[in-house]
Formats: C-alpha cells, structure tokens, sequence
C-alpha cells in the first residue's frame, strides 16, 4: 500500500530528487516543462510524444495529450509547441540548486581563482576561499549597504548537503526575461504573469491591467494554495484508505475461495460412496467454476480498482508533495505560479475521486450447499452453486457481462453514463456467439424483456441501440417511443462516441419475426437505420440506412454513402458478435 509522503528535511530531500527525474528519460530533467498534475518532463522528451501522437492521430487535428506519467490530459493547440508550455520556477531553481552543488565539490575561488573554495556567498554569488571570505566580511562590515541585505554564507560542506537545496534556491533572485538585469517585482493580475518596473511602466499601462507588488500579492496566493494543500492532504489520506479497504477484501476474497473450494470437497467426501467417480468430475468442475470466479472477479474487479485507486493515491501524492514543497519552501514567485495550477489540478482530482474511489467494490464469494436425498442422488446429484456477493456497480457488471466491451473502460462508462437515469440493469439475455444467429434466437431470449441494449460489432467498430419498448414477434409490427437511440462507440469516421435520438413522429423499432433487431421503419432493403438479418454472421445482408427515422450527425445527409457507412464502415454488413441486455 501507497504511504503518505516522508517529513523532515531528509525526507524533503528525497522527494526532490525524484521530482528532478523526467519519467520519460529516466535523466535528471532538461529545460524542463510543468504540467498542471504538477509532473515535469524534459522538453525534449514532451516534444518527441507530442509529435509521435500528432503524426498517429486519425482525425487530423489532436489538441488532448495524456501526461507519461499518470495520463491526466493536458492541451496543446494546433499552433502551439511545447516550448510555448509553462515552466515551473521551483523545479528550474531546484535545478539550478543540485549543479551548483556538483559544482561546489571542485569549485576554485570566484575571487582569487587559486585556492579551492570552502564557502558560497548565497546572497553574492560567489565562491570564497578562508582568506578572501574573510575580505568579504570585512567590506560587508565596512558598507552600510551590505549591513541592510545581510549576506547568506554556506561552507562547502553544507552545500552539498541534499536538504539545504532549498536554502540555495531561496536566494536566487529572478530576472524579467524581457529586460535584461531587471527584476521581477511585480504581479499582473490580468494577465497573470510576473513583471518588472520596466514592465509595469511600459507594457501593463492599460486601466484594466490590475498590477501589484509580490509581497501584496503572496499573502492571497498563499492562503489558497495552503487550502489546496490541505484539500489534497484530505484526498490523499481518503485515497489511501480506500486502497487499504480493496487491498482487505483482495485478502478476504482470497481466503474465503479456498474456504469454499473447501466446502466443495467436503460435499465431495459425503457423497463419494455412492457416485464417486461421477461425484469426481462434478466436484472438478464446480472448482474450477471458483477458481473462474475467482479469477474473472479479480481481475475485472479488484485488481481493476485497485490499480485505478493505486494510480489516484500516486497522482494525488505526487502533487501534495509539490505542492507542500512550495507551499514551505517556494519563493513568492513559486507560490503565486504554483496556486493557480493546484486549484485547477484539484478540480480534476475530485472528479476523478467520484469515478475511482467513491464506492469500494466490496466483493466476496460463497458456496451454497444443496440438500441430496440419498434415494433420488442419482437423478438430482448436482453439488451447490458458486456466487459473488456483495456491492458491486454497473460498471463491474457490464465489464464482466460483456463480451464485445472487455477491455474498454471508456466504452463501458460511456454506456452506463447514457442510462444512469434509467437504472438499468445490464443483465445480458442474448450473445449471438452463444445463443445462435438465427432470429427465432434472437426473439426467444429478448422478446417481451423491457427496455434493452442491442450492442453490435463489426471488426473493430462498434455500435447499437436503446428501446424502451418490447421485442415481439407479434403482427404489430412498427413501435413508437420518445426515449429510444441509436448510438455509436467506434465509428468509420473516428467520431467520439455519440447517441442520436429518434425523429419526431418517427417510428422507434420495428417487429419482424423473420429479422433480429431492427431500428428505425422501412423494407428488408433499406429505409432501415439498423437492421440485423437471419443468420446475419454467415450472410451479409444486415445494414445500416442511417438517418430515417434517427437523426445524423452534424454534416451527414440521409441515403450518402457517407451517412451509410458511419455505423459499420460499409452499408450491408456481417457482425462478429451482437449482445442484447435488459
């Protein structure tokens, strides 16, 4: 389990140092680049995935990366490089901080140039031999100037030291990089971003420029990065709880298998005498149906979430840990760059606590035995049933039932996510793979089921659609409803996933004992927004006239090639597989 970050000046130490490593490289960073998760990666190294991700994008444009480390998305526009990305003023002067300490090992004297050094005048920036360090302080002593700005002096020693890291970034006074030797002194709050005098005076004179000096301006950013701070503290110590919770059920779930496989041998014993070698296999496979259970569910289930809330507590621990290094240790212009970046990255945090960590998938398995009477073994020797209980949503539900969506988190949540007010279930009553092709299949496991999901697959696209209303083979043929769709999840045109609802006055589904599903109203050619045909994997009959009765995309006209391809990539078709859940 994940701990929370380490305390103390070595500890701080220690967590600097991994920050100062792009995870892409594996290097001490170079011109580095700061994303709003607060991770850094060497410019270099972010140009490289940028320019690999722009060339393999299908859709022309792509402006959403993920970051290396922990996939968050960051933006990029078309127009903008990498370079144009921030950059963080801790990381560079922390940076800055560990050469001039590899520096500091063989430094020779900035003033005298013969001896090696044994200090460094942080606040003068110099490196000093016992003689000339000695000058130093004479003239310091003998100029009131120096008596106002006391100078910072560290020995070699202590330079070297990995927790004094942030004392020597601390004295480095940063320049405004459009006057050179000018510092920056002031703060434009419209447009967010340091300046100097020269600045203030010439560039930010507008009225509606609201411009002020650090020190008024540090107290504010302060108190709302100590909220986010203390915001992230609060979802770290929740995220590492729930990871403690899963990683106790994981614990549980696992004792109890064998608990059970117990209980199925035990069954096995009592019985044995009298059909043992039939008592043999059935015992075999009822295991082996644990063991499926087991590791199906652990696999879609706990160790799913557990990697998902493992993922959450790093994330969340890394950008607590930046940002409690600023919030300590930053300079003014640190903490006034820092807070508005961890308000924002704390806004995606909670959005991915409702979606990863809210409800811990409190799973368990158990065997429930089956009373036999010894007169009627030979006709009802079955041994008990093996089941999952407890908590778990519909997410784990459809990850688990679905065939055509394994493997597609997006996908599944995008479907739940498009019948969260209808509470549906997601309980599959026909696999075409399993059930059978024919549409006497399809009708007699969905006929007269409620509202269902058709959800088809032709290679790698992937489509269907919502009724509210019953499959029949019945004679009344054509039903109308004000809530079914038609929708898509991977598409010829690499659109995102989208749902078109039904044309008003249109008809929803139509009934015919000869098709499988059918979307939309018109002949066994065409009219038909989605129709799949008898023994449709060995035929390719089933098609896709969309745009009838369910309305198009934007920029797609009804009977174009275009509008017919969308769905399945060609008009006429043969799925791989279809699945149907009420």
């Amino acid at each position: 389990m994940a701990t929370s970050c380490g305390h103390g000046e070595a500890g701080m130490a220690n967590n600097v140092e991994s920050l100062l490593e792009c995870s892409v490289c594996l290097e001490t960073l170079n011109d580095p680049r700061t994303l709003l998760c607060f991770h850094s990666f060497c410019k270099v190294c972010l140009e490289k995935i940028v320019r690999i991700e722009r060339k393999n994008a299908k859709s022309g444009k792509i402006e959403d990366f993920n970051c290396p480390t922990c996939r968050s998305v960051f933006q990029l526009k078309s127009n903008q490089e990498v370079a144009e990305l921030s950059s963080s003023h801790f990381i560079r002067n922390m940076l800055e901080a560990v050469q001039l300490q590899n520096q500091a090992k063989h430094a020779n004297c900035s003033k005298c140039n013969k001896q090696q050094a044994s200090c460094r005048c942080l606040t003068c920036e110099l490196f000093l031999c016992d003689e000339c360090l000695a000058e130093h302080n004479s003239v310091r002593e003998s100029w009131p100037g120096f008596k106002k700005i006391p100078c910072s002096v560290l020995s070699i020693e202590e330079l070297t030291k990995p927790e004094n890291k942030s004392k020597i970034k601390g004295s480095k006074v940063l320049h405004c990089s459009k006057h050179e030797g000018k510092k920056l002194k002031f703060y434009c709050e419209t447009c967010k971003e340091l300046i100097c005098r020269y600045c203030l005076d010439f560039i930010h004179t507008r009225p509606d420029h609201e411009c002020a000096p650090i020190e008024h301006v540090v107290g504010r950013r302060k108190e709302s990065l100590k909220s986010s701070v203390s915001a992230l503290r609060k979802k770290l110590t929740l995220g590492n709880k729930a990871l403690q919770a899963i990683s106790g059920v994981e614990e549980k779930f696992k004792s109890n298998t064998q608990k059970v496989k117990k209980s199925i041998n035990n069954e096995k014993e009592r019985v044995k005498d009298i059909f043992l070698q039939y008592l043999e296999e059935t015992a075999q496979k009822k295991c082996d149906e644990v063991d499926e259970f087991y590791n199906k569910t652990h696999q879609e289930l706990i160790a799913k979430q557990q990697k998902e809330i493992q993922s959450f507590v790093n994330e969340v621990n890394v950008s607590y840990d930046l940002a409690k290094n600023i919030l300590e240790n930053g300079t003014s212009v640190e903490v006034i760059q820092s807070e508005g970046m961890a308000t924002e990255w704390l806004e995606g945090v909670e959005r991915e606590e409702k979606t990863k960590i809210t409800q811990i998938n409190d799973v368990d398995i158990e065997y429930i035995k089956k009373h036999i009477d010894v007169k009627q073994l030979q006709k009802f020797l079955e041994l008990g049933d093996v089941r999952i209980k407890g908590f778990y949503p519909a997410y784990v539900i459809l990850a688990i039932a679905s065939k055509i969506l394994k493997d597609k988190p997006e996908y599944i949540r995008q479907m739940i996510d498009w019948l969260a007010e209808r509470n549906f279930q997601w309980r599959v009553c026909y696999r075409a793979s399993c059930d059978g092709w024919e549409a006497k299949d399809f009708h007699l496991n969905c006929d007269n089921k409620g509202p269902t999901v058709v959800l088809v697959q032709v290679d790698n696209f992937i489509f269907g659609g919502y009724t509210d209303v019953n499959w029949t083979a019945s004679s009344d043929r054509v039903k109308e409803s004000g809530k079914s769709f038609i929708f898509s999840l991977s598409n010829n045109d690499n659109l995102p996933p989208f749902k078109s609802c039904l044309r008003k006055g249109k008809d929803s589904i139509n009934q015919d004992s000869s098709f499988g599903a059918i979307f939309g109203r018109g002949n066994s050619n065409e009219g038909r927004d989605l129709s799949i045909s008898n023994n449709a994997d060995r035929v390719i009959t089933s098609f896709s006239d969309f745009g009838h009765s369910y309305s198009l995309p934007e920029g797609y006209v009804t009977k174009s090639c275009k509008a017919r391809s969308l769905l399945a990539g060609s008009f006429k078709f043969a799925p791989t597989e279809v699945e149907v859940f009420y």
